[in-house]
């Protein structure tokens, strides 16, 4: 009885990580977790001859340290480097949206949208949910509250840890990737999500 049960929760578990959609590292991205940590895979072109992926590591590693220094708290830390082809991929882990904003220098904010009000944000948009066929105003997504939301200015895909509901008109949610929303609009983004 017992080894059945535990064959079959391992069953259950190996079903639900196969169907889980995952980011690749083909493209630069954010992801948002539960714990509020932030990874951040930067993508991008390492086709010189000149360029050196040693070089690469010892300047993010110093600009993590001395970021670091000056945090209060809020870390960061170089996960990995590594080049594909004419391709660098650089991924970042941040403990929460603050050290992300602090350490790259772009607006993040992660948190419920009481939260976003009592920071300042404001909520002055319209946005639309994933099939593009209704709207929420200032009002409607003020009564969403214990939701959570992720205000963001980059052109980059984001994955969130609960299904997006309502997307800026600068974004798109992935086909078949429910969490995953794709910002191409560089100005402020809104996602709210579960």
């Amino acid at each position: 009885m017992r080894k059945t049960f535990v064959f079959g929760l391992a069953f259950l578990l190996l079903l639900v990580g196969c169907n889980t959609p995952k980011l690749e590292d083909d493209q630069t991205n954010l992801i948002l977790n539960k714990d509020q940590s932030v990874l951040y895979t930067i993508v991008d072109a390492f086709d010189e001859d000149y360029y050196k992926l040693d070089e690469l590591e010892q300047m993010a590693n110093d600009e993590i340290q001395e970021y670091n220094k000056t945090a209060d708290g809020a870390e960061a830390s170089l996960m990995s480097l590594t080049q594909e082809e004419e391709k660098v991929v650089m991924k970042l882990q941040f403990a929460d949206a603050s050290a992300f904003t602090g350490m790259i220098q772009l607006p993040l904010f992660v948190g419920t949208i009481d939260q976003a009000l009592e920071e300042g944000y404001s909520l002055n948009v319209t946005l639309h949910n994933a099939a593009g066929d209704k709207t929420v105003s200032e009002e409607e997504i003020k009564a969403m509250g214990k939701r959570h939301i992720a205000i963001l200015q980059d052109n980059v895909l984001v994955q969130c840890f609960g299904k997006i509901l309502y997307i800026s008109e600068g974004a798109s949610i992935q086909e078949k990737m429910p969490t995953v929303a794709k910002v191409t609009d560089e100005k402020v983004n809104y996602i709210i999500f579960k």
